[in-house]
């Protein structure tokens, strides 16, 4: 009987942190407010143990920013479509992974620059490509 207890508790306790909801502190949503006013059907998760994520739709395009716990935007990850890249990011992945399958593509958007995220398949997994505008790798 005791057994039966405490995995209830435990499966409880998994079920409920799976689907809480992260509600992010006042200076990590005042900063995603100022930087976003149009954002639509916002979510919130962790990033890691000191960035917030917020998924969210702006002018019917999907989104992701981090922000640090103290408010500072950190990147903003938007869903790209190969065509829509740079031509010289496209010839240097097509150079480098000919014939290679792209999964996802995304602009990520940084206080540094810009830099363009290619997700292909790689044997059973996935595996990132990372470019400049100028189409250089990111190392």
């Amino acid at each position: 009987m005791k057994h039966i207890i405490l995995v209830t508790v435990f499966v409880t306790f998994i079920a409920t942190s799976c689907f809480a909801k992260v509600v992010p502190p006042r200076a990590v949503e005042s900063a995603f407010k100022q930087k976003f006013p149009t954002a639509t059907k916002i979510s919130w998760g962790k990033e890691n143990a000191h960035e917030y994520e917020a998924d969210f739709t702006e002018n019917g395009v999907e989104h992701s920013a981090n922000f640090s716990e103290a408010g500072k935007w950190v990147e903003t990850e938007t869903r790209a479509d190969f065509n829509s890249l740079p031509t010289e990011v496209k010839a240097a992945f097509n150079a480098q992974h000919k014939g290679a399958k792209q999964n996802e593509v995304a602009k990520i958007e940084r206080a540094n620059g810009v830099i363009y995220e290619i997700e292909i398949q790689e044997g059973k997994k996935g595996k990132d490509c990372l470019y400049y505008e100028d189409g250089s790798s990111v190392k």
